[in-house]
């Protein structure tokens, strides 16, 4: 899990954070935010355009019709929750390959411009070996110390030396 709270934001305590699940390493990352989505109500409120970020791959043909396949959805969904920060969920349905930072930063842009948020936790997965009998682990790397601090204190263990990729 990684959090960054954004550079000059106000610091409310009530602006939404945005959680993002990228279809990166087996899904795990969408699979978890997926989840949050399923089994709270949420609710479409926003997407990107995929055109600047994605290449149509396929043609589909369809009673001997040639049509151009489909970009992957990019949507914004919102929950609201008994707390006071609402959530504002991103899952998309790929990564780009072609430049990955330029789609985060119109997924950051959208979220401040569009919801005001000013947390983002996005969550990926780490190659490791692991064990049917072992349970699975959750670490933090996070942007802003204090931050890091209390995601300690609640006891998630930072992660100590690794390379995220995607």
């Amino acid at each position: 899990m990684f959090t960054t709270p954004f550079e000059g934001a106000s610091g409310s305590s009530n602006a939404p954070i945005l959680v993002v699940g990228w279809p990166g390493l087996g899904g795990v990352a969408s699979s978890c935010v997926r989840n949050l989505s399923g089994s709270l109500h949420s609710e479409s409120v926003s997407a990107l355009n995929p055109d600047p970020h994605f290449m149509v791959e396929d043609i589909q043909v369809k009673n001997g019709l040639c049509f151009p396949g489909s970009l992957p959805k990019l949507v914004f969904q919102k929950v609201v929750t008994k707390s006071s920060n609402e959530l504002i969920l991103f899952i998309p349905e790929a990564q780009s390959l072609d430049n990955p930072l330029a789609l985060a930063r119109s997924v950051i842009r959208s979220a401040v411009s569009n919801f005001g948020v000013e947390t983002v936790i996005t969550f990926a997965a780490i190659s490791s070996l692991l064990e049917p009998e072992e349970e699975p682990t959750v670490w933090f790397g996070s942007t802003d110390y204090h931050l890091g601090e209390s995601l300690a204190k609640a006891g998630i263990p930072p992660l100590k030396e690794e390379r995220i990729c995607g």
